[in-house]
């Protein structure tokens, strides 16, 4: 037995996308709560807005290459994870790559 489902609703594909993303939404907008009521300056927590914004838009343009190009994508994924280890961090932890004029993560 199939299930239609009727014309306007979302592909299984556009499912899963809304529901991961507003999960990474919601997972990002309650550590920047928890962040601010511990201080956290504000530019801080845009930041981590801005790379779940940043994110999400390398997420949907990698979904929508070529299936012979996405190995790339993933090693450019892995370089830029290794990169995070290497940069100095902050308060002990690696998480963001520093470029010359962004190179602020809201020190401590």
């Amino acid at each position: 037995m199939t299930t239609t489902k009727p014309e306007g609703w979302l592909s299984e594909t556009s499912e899963l996308w809304l529901i991961f993303g507003c999960g990474s939404l919601i997972a990002v907008l309650c550590g920047c709560w928890a962040a601010q009521a511990h201080g956290v300056p504000p530019r801080a927590l845009a930041m981590n807005v801005g790379a779940w914004v940043i994110g999400l838009s390398a997420a949907w343009g990698v979904a929508r290459v070529r299936g012979d190009i996405a190995p790339c994508w993933l090693a450019l994924a892995l370089v830029g994870l290794v990169l995070t280890l290497l940069s100095p961090g902050l308060s002990g932890v690696h998480r963001w790559i520093s470029s010359a004029p962004c190179g602020s993560t809201g020190r401590s």
